[in-house]
C-alpha cells in the first residue's frame, strides 16, 4: 500500500510535519511517499530517509495522480491552489483551526480542536 502525506510545513520542529514522521514510523510497512507546500529544510530531510519527500508549490489532482497513492493524508492542507485526486481515498488530518481542503474524511488531533470546529468528538484521531 502506498501513502502519500501533504504536509503544509516542511520543518519536522514544531510543524505538521512531525505528525508525518510519527506515521512513517507507525506504518512501517507502507510505502511512503512525503510531499510539502513549503520549503523542506535539511533536518526535514534527513529524518524522513529512505522514503522520497519533495516540494510542491501546489497540491493538484494531477500530481497526485502522477504518484499514484492509495491513501492520501492531508495534515492541514488549505483550499488554495489545491486539489484532491479521486483515485484515491483522502483524509484531512485536521491540526488547527483555519479553512481546510474537503476530503473524504476528516480527523482532529485533539477534542478541543474538534469543538473549536465545530466538529464531532468522534472525528477525533487519538
Amino acid at each position: 500500500m502506498h501513502l502519500l502525506q501533504v504536509c503544509n510545513v516542511g520543518q519536522i520542529v514544531g510543524g505538521t510535519a512531525a505528525c508525518a514522521w510519527s506515521v512513517t514510523r507507525a506504518l512501517p510497512r507502507l510505502r511512503h511517499s512525503i510531499v510539502f507546500l513549503s520549503r523542506i529544510d535539511d533536518s526535514t530531510r534527513q529524518v524522513f530517509q529512505p522514503h522520497d519527500v519533495a516540494h510542491w508549490p501546489q497540491c493538484t489532482a494531477d500530481r497526485i495522480e502522477r504518484i499514484n497513492p492509495d491513501l492520501v493524508l492531508l495534515h492541514n492542507v488549505s483550499p488554495a491552489g489545491a486539489s484532491v485526486w479521486s483515485g484515491a481515498l483522502t483524509v484531512q488530518y485536521v491540526h488547527s483551526v483555519g479553512h481546510r481542503l474537503a476530503a473524504d474524511e476528516t480527523l482532529y488531533c485533539s477534542r478541543w480542536l474538534a469543538g473549536q470546529c465545530r466538529a464531532s468528538t468522534a472525528a477525533v484521531l487519538w
